[in-house]
């Protein structure tokens, strides 16, 4: 194995480390099987440049894994505003909270709390 090689599994395991992702959450940002998350981090050059741009980009890395496109605060800040709406809505539909008219300042406060909690606790952020 290339030092290249080991080079590109250590930045995708300290990435993954430092936004708080388990090698299956990975695999789900980057719509893979956590399989081909295991071989991407023990060999890159085993699995299909697909997956390896899939696992780049859901980490913030350029296409080949070698440059930083967007920085891990940014990253989880996204992650945590996603889920935050999502939780939202959600309990929108589940208590009937649009037929209630729910004002867009209310919505925006509880999307607002979510989105504080999330990033308290990073780990909800990716379950």
């Amino acid at each position: 194995m290339s030092k290249d090689t080991l080079a590109f599994g250590t930045r995708i395991a300290r990435r993954m480390e430092k936004a708080g992702m388990t090698p299956a959450i990975l695999a789900r940002r980057a719509d893979l099987a956590p399989q081909t998350v295991a071989a991407i981090l023990a060999d890159p050059h085993a699995v299909a440049f697909g997956d390896i741009v899939a696992v780049s980009r859901a980490l913030g890395f350029d296409a080949a894994g070698v440059k930083k496109t967007a920085g891990l605060k940014a990253i989880v800040r996204r992650a945590a505003r996603e889920k935050a709406e999502y939780l939202v809505r959600l309990v929108q539909g589940t208590q009937g909270l649009e037929a209630q008219a729910v004002d867009a300042a209310a919505r925006k406060a509880l999307v607002a709390d979510a989105y504080r909690a999330l990033l308290a606790d990073r780990g909800k952020i990716w379950s």
